[in-house]
């Protein structure tokens, strides 16, 4: 491939990864580092500390502590999206 095609398609392809910037999300955890389980206090925290990152988080299992009770009205208070991870 020539460097002028390459360059052409680098140039085409800036706006796309331009526009995906906050688009990226984390993963949360749902227990505090002693162990317990988080409150919606704690994920309002959490939300408090991304904020200047993300507006996107999610959890590995809705079913781990409950934690679907505690974090859904969190993200909604905070203005996040959630995606609930959910096994079967």
């Amino acid at each position: 491939m020539r460097p002028s095609t390459l360059l052409s398609l680098a140039l085409a392809g800036g706006p796309a990864i331009v526009s995906a910037v906050g688009t990226f999300g984390f993963a949360l955890g749902v227990k505090n580092a002693d162990g317990t389980c988080k409150s919606q206090k704690d994920f309002e925290d959490d939300f408090d500390v991304l904020s200047a990152h993300t507006r996107l988080v999610r959890t590995y299992a809705a079913s781990d502590c409950n934690n679907a009770l505690a974090i859904i009205p969190a993200a909604k208070n905070k203005g996040f999206k959630l995606v609930l991870g959910i096994w079967y």
